[in-house]
């Protein structure tokens, strides 16, 4: 715009404002603009640029005929294009930049969708166009929120959530950097914390004017309703160690019932056995030894013999005893002397003669017993009563 000088002492009137962008508009100056975009020559790509630029920095009529040249397009090619000269590529991100900047939310929304945010992104690796680029940045957030805003009043589902997480993070990269100055990062928070949240379970970003997110004052942070962050609160750890508690004590139990099932088999099985053992002992004889074999039989006929020529035996020795005992006016049966003779005189049970004779089944066994016996006899006579001796003499004499 130009204005003439103020009224001088002539009395001559003021020229009248001229705003010579309008005059480029008037005269289609735009759409040929657009065409010199593409030009072959450097100098000519960067003239027709710079100029676009001031044309975006204007008002939204003005803002309005760039974009309806077509020229946003060429421009973001330009700009994502690594071959494109620095400074052509300068002045085509000052026209995206003014727009964005400059433009209301409708010319706003055109610019996303012809991806306006990727050049703000370039503009943020530049020192001298960061700040200009947090700014084209914070406005497109506005935007997207205000109409995320408005989509959701409506019942309709939100279709900015990408251009938001973009935008985040872009922002994030400028948070992180260590080379950028206080300021920058001062701007770049106070852009993130005024339109942008993040979940702090799914790391993702949404929009502050959204109801996407919550704040939980157990957790001290943000949630998107697609999380549940009750999971970390201390009650619901206390419900599930709890709950972990009442699991291994229902194993425990589990496995000692298994041990007492177990053991109730093995008495069980143990019973069945004493039992079966019990029946087959009341199935055999009483008394095995009822039916011996035939060589047990003929054994104990064997025995029976021997035993009988014992007695007999014995019987003449007992008859030659009680002559000796009559002689000596004893008035006892021979061998009942003998037997009570060893009772006194060895003070020991009484010993079965036959059943001896049974056991070793000799008779000289049975002989050399009964001679031991009679020493034992008359070394007590001969000890208690000296007389006895010459009748015992006398009678072995007489013999």
């Amino acid at each position: 715009e130009c204005t003439a000088p103020d009224n001088d002492s002539s009395g001559r009137g003021a020229m009248p404002v001229v705003d010579y962008t309008e005059v480029v508009l008037e005269y289609d100056a735009v759409p040929r603009l657009r065409e010199l975009i593409d030009h072959e020559h450097r100098e000519i790509q960067k003239e027709a640029c710079w100029t676009l630029s001031n044309i975006a920095a204007g008002t939204p009529s003005q803002i309005q005929a760039v974009i309806d040249s077509g020229a946003i397009p060429p421009l973001v090619n330009l700009v994502n294009n690594e071959n494109t000269d620095k400074e052509v590529r300068s002045e085509a991100c000052w026209v995206v930049l003014n727009a964005t900047s400059c433009g209301n939310d409708e010319q706003i929304d055109i610019l996303i969708n012809e991806g306006c945010v990727s050049v703000l992104g370039v503009l943020l690796t530049e020192a001298s166009m960061v700040m200009m680029a947090l700014e084209g940045l914070e406005r497109v957030l506005q935007m997207e929120g205000n109409r995320d805003s408005n989509e959701a009043e409506s019942g309709e589902e939100g279709t900015g959530h990408q251009t938001i997480v973009k935008c985040a993070e872009l922002i994030q990269s400028v948070i992180k950097s260590p080379h950028h100055s206080s300021a920058v990062l001062k701007r770049a928070k106070r852009v993130w914390g005024t339109h942008i949240v993040a979940c702090a379970l799914c790391e993702k970003y949404y929009s502050v004017r959204l109801l996407e997110t919550h704040w939980c004052s157990e957790c001290k942070c943000h949630v998107c309703r697609r999380c549940n962050c009750a999971v970390y609160h201390l009650s619901y750890q206390e419900e599930l160690w709890a709950e972990d508690e009442d699991k291994q004590e229902a194993k425990k139990n589990a496995k000692k019932s298994k041990k007492a099932k177990k053991k109730e088999k093995e008495k069980a099985k143990k019973e069945k056995k004493r039992l079966e053992t019990q029946q087959q002992a009341a199935a055999k004889p009483s008394n095995p030894r009822s039916a011996p074999s035939s060589k047990s039989a003929k054994t104990k006929d064997e025995d029976g013999k021997s035993g009988s020529n014992s007695n007999e035996s014995g019987k003449a020795m007992s008859s030659s005893r009680g002559s000796i005992d009559d002689d000596t006016d004893y008035g006892m049966d021979g061998g009942d002397a003998v037997q009570d003779e060893v009772e006194v005189s060895s003070g020991q049970p009484p010993i079965d003669l036959v059943s001896y004779l049974q056991q070793t089944g000799s008779i000289i066994a049975l002989a050399k017993l009964m001679d031991s016996l009679y020493e034992n006899e008359d070394i007590d006579e001969v000890a208690n009563e000296q007389p006895n001796v010459d009748v015992k003499q006398r009678a072995l004499a007489t013999q």
